[in-house]
């Protein structure tokens, strides 16, 4: 699996750098001697899970003893089950995944791979004020924006983000990543830690023999890699997030620029059960801005575990990924569960790197994009690809949900839909998908009354003129002039 994101360096920011490593899981995919497993049970297997279970560690002990080894001694580290999709992982010698092959109830063995940095009903608008939030990044402003501009310029006049006061309030966006800074001013304490899958797995087979290599920060619950930090940023951060009152949730499933495929499963899994244990199915969304691309046996484990989160109500938004290919050699995005999201520069054009494809069923913008990293609670970073594109659609869910109350996962992917700016791209290929995603500007169900500012009555619909900022007259609709003065203090590069 690889993180779909790339990196730019500004001397003037904190930013952190990420390894542009070839993928690696086909080197390790037939090395037995690495000993890392996923084994996926049949559906059917689910009321004898605890024979099954004891059975294995019987055999793991068995031929332990039998060569006295200390070597892959740990047998079970992960166990899955979402729905019909039941498996776990672990680490066993060639003797032992020998046997459990054997066992009738065992559906497939896979080695381990390396995760690496890659009809609708409306509802009833919720009450509450169409704010704007001038001098905001290019990408909220294009969110929002329902004209097009094709020069690729995106002056500060331009930059206004509109959106409901809501703004995903009530809702919660689970960020399978890198961890999250919980602490940066952008979360205004909005960020909380969830799991960390990495720290779950115990690290102690030699490192010679090792896919990764083991480090500190495996224990360490915050993000010290940066990427989990900016996606989550995009989603629901102050100043840079789409949904900015939206409860972030840290699902850590990697440390560095890479991890086991193994552990993204885990912290899949575990943000599944959360979200149906809470009840959060029609308020919840999953984040995970990477992909398999490179293990066709890994992508099919991946497949089966979106359609069961899918089927118990629970939504994925993933990316693309970068490599310029027919996105259906990538999952989990070719799963039709998901929303998979491709990138597009700053004049609408689809990026060269994004991959494509009739999987791929959105676009939003994913170059350039500034939101904070994990070095200081006031530090950011610019990156660039579908990474950054995707958080902004997992963005788009929380909040409409926000301004329209619960929706299950199928009704909030065909609003996402039919939200969005229709052919308005260019290099999509034709007889693809060419849609770009859309807030609607703030509005969203037949023009709705709202206030904008300080509670200043107005309406958005139509250009009918409003109120802005301190009685200020002006209109936001078609683009229409209005004077929008000191609304938001936007923050410098720091």
């Amino acid at each position: 699996m690889q993180f779909f994101t790339r990196i730019n360096a500004l001397a003037v920011a904190t930013v952190l750098l990420f390894a542009n490593i070839t993928p690696v899981a086909s080197r390790t995919t037939n090395n037995a001697e690495a000993g890392r497993y996923i084994i996926l049970l049949k559906p059917d297997t689910i009321n004898s899970l605890d024979a099954h279970y004891n059975n294995v560690r019987s055999i793991h002990e068995r031929n332990l003893r039998r060569r006295d080894s200390r070597n892959l001694s740990t047998g079970i580290v992960h166990k899955y089950h979402i729905g019909n999709f039941l498996g776990y992982a672990g680490l066993f010698d060639k003797f032992t995944i020998k046997e459990i092959e054997a066992l009738p109830e065992v559906r497939s063995v896979k080695p381990d791979s390396i995760i690496k940095l890659s009809s609708y009903n409306p509802r009833q608008v919720r009450k509450g004020k169409i704010k704007v939030q001038p001098k905001s990044p290019w990408y909220l402003a294009q969110l929002s924006n329902n004209t097009i501009d094709r020069s690729g310029e995106w002056p500060e006049e331009r930059r206004s983000y509109t959106y409901h006061s809501t703004a995903g309030k009530g809702t919660f966006s689970y960020v399978v990543d890198s961890g999250i800074r919980l602490d940066h001013k952008e979360f205004e304490g909005r960020a909380i830690f969830g799991y960390n899958a990495v720290k779950s797995r115990p690290s102690i087979i030699p490192a010679t023999d090792s896919l990764i290599d083991e480090s500190d920060d495996d224990a360490i619950d915050d993000d010290e890699d940066g990427h989990g930090t900016w996606v989550a940023g995009i989603i629901g951060g102050k100043t840079s997030g789409v949904a900015k009152k939206t409860t972030l949730i840290s699902v850590k499933v990697w440390s560095g620029h890479e991890g086991l495929s193994t552990d993204a499963l885990e912290g899949l899994n575990w943000a599944v059960k959360d979200i149906v244990s809470k009840k959060r199915e029609k308020m919840a969304v999953i984040n995970l801005s990477g992909g398999v691309t490179d293990d066709e046996e890994i992508q099919k484990e991946y497949d089966l575990a979106i359609t069961a989160a899918f089927k118990l109500g629970v939504l994925v938004v993933t990316a693309a990924g970068n490599e310029g290919n027919d996105a259906s050699e990538s999952a989990p995005c070719r799963s039709p569960e998901t929303i998979c999201v491709g990138s597009v520069d700053q004049a609408l054009r689809k990026e060269e790197e994004s991959n494509y494809g009739s999987v791929v069923d959105i676009y939003a913008p994913g170059k350039g994009i500034r939101s904070p990293g994990s070095r200081s609670k006031t530090s950011y970073m610019v990156a660039s690809g579908t990474s950054g594109a995707a958080p902004q659609v997992a963005g788009l869910v929380s909040y409409l949900r926000g301004v329209e109350g619960p929706s299950t996962a199928a009704e909030i992917k065909a609003r996402v839909y039919a939200l969005a700016r229709k052919n308005v791209l260019e290099g999509v290929p034709d007889g693809e998908k060419n849609l770009l995603a859309y807030n609607g500007g703030g509005r969203l169900e037949n023009g709705v009354q709202g206030t904008i500012e300080n509670g200043v009555p107005g309406t958005i619909e139509n250009g009918v003129p409003g109120t802005i900022e301190n009685g200020v007259p002006g209109t936001i609709e078609n683009g229409v002039p209005g004077t929008m003065e000191r609304v938001w203090n936007w923050i410098g590069w720091q």
